[in-house]
């Protein structure tokens, strides 16, 4: 397994394969999520159970996840009060398994921005695979955006 150092920190093979492979269900099952589902089932999965999951909890404070695509110029939030769905619960599992990866391969936790790098990752080149694009958007990244950013 292969782990490489990127702006938002040490990305690895493997918690991207576990990710993939969690959300490759959805294909299965046919219940492919809109971009917006899947990102509040993200925001929502770090906000309930992140703090078990990350090395830098503090960085949930007042937690807003963003997904920043390039084409078109586009941002999605996700919904502070969005529902503990299927997809808060696939989310929820690849965390936990991502960051038990990181802690038998790193000796650590992954931090937030780590984690939001391996989704992004996961997700920029055909996300068609695990979500429903209709529109053919680009991901460019997903991050923390902040308060005053445009929704």
């Amino acid at each position: 397994m292969g782990w490489w150092e990127t702006d938002a920190g040490l990305l690895g093979d493997g918690p991207v394969d576990l990710l993939e492979d969690r959300m490759a269900a959805w294909a299965e099952e046919e219940i492919e999520p809109s971009w917006q589902q899947w990102l509040d089932g993200v925001g929502t999965a770090l906000i309930d159970r992140g703090r078990e999951w990350i090395a830098d909890p503090e960085a949930l404070a007042d937690l807003q996840v963003c997904a920043r695509f390039s084409s078109p110029d586009v941002e999605l939030r996700h919904h502070g009060g969005a529902p503990h769905d299927r997809y808060h619960d696939v989310m929820s599992d690849a965390f936990r398994q991502i960051s038990e990866e990181y802690e038998e391969t790193q000796q650590r936790k992954p931090t937030l921005s780590e984690l939001l790098a391996t989704l992004a990752f996961s997700l920029r080149v055909a996300p068609e695979r695990f979500l429903r694009n209709e529109q053919h958007w680009k991901l460019q990244n997903v991050e923390v955006c902040g308060k005053g950013s445009p929704s």
